[in-house]
C-alpha cells in the first residue's frame, strides 16, 4: 500500500510543477523526493507523471490520484487549521 507521506508528496510536486522546488520547500534532495515518486508508482503500479528535463505531466492515473489526494489533503489541513482555535491544556489521554 502507498504511504501517505508519499501521496502528500506528489500532490506538492504536482501544485509546484517541479521535483526541485519542492525538495527545496521541504529541505529534501531532488534525488529523494525522485525516488519516493518511483516509490509511489511502483506501489501503485501505475505512472502517475511524464518527465522531461523541463516539465511535469500528470498521466490519466496521476491527474485522477492528485484530484482525490488534493481533497484529503486540504481536509487534513483544514482539521489541523481548526486546532488553533481551542485553548484546552494539552494532555495525553489514551483513546478507548
Amino acid at each position: 500500500m502507498a504511504k501517505a507521506d508519499d501521496i502528500i508528496l506528489f500532490v506538492n510536486v504536482v501544485d509546484e510543477g517541479s521535483f526541485s522546488k519542492v525538495a527545496q520547500k521541504l529541505n529534501l534532495t531532488n534525488s529523494v523526493v525522485s525516488k519516493r515518486i518511483a516509490r509511489l508508482e511502483s506501489d501503485l503500479n501505475v505512472q502517475l507523471l511524464y518527465r522531461s528535463t523541463r516539465k511535469l505531466n500528470l498521466t490519466d492515473a496521476g491527474r485522477t490520484l492528485y484530484n482525490k489526494a488534493r481533497i484529503a489533503n486540504l481536509a487534513i489541513q483544514d482539521a489541523e487549521l481548526s486546532l488553533i482555535h481551542i485553548s484546552e491544556p494539552t494532555r495525553r489521554t489514551p483513546i478507548s
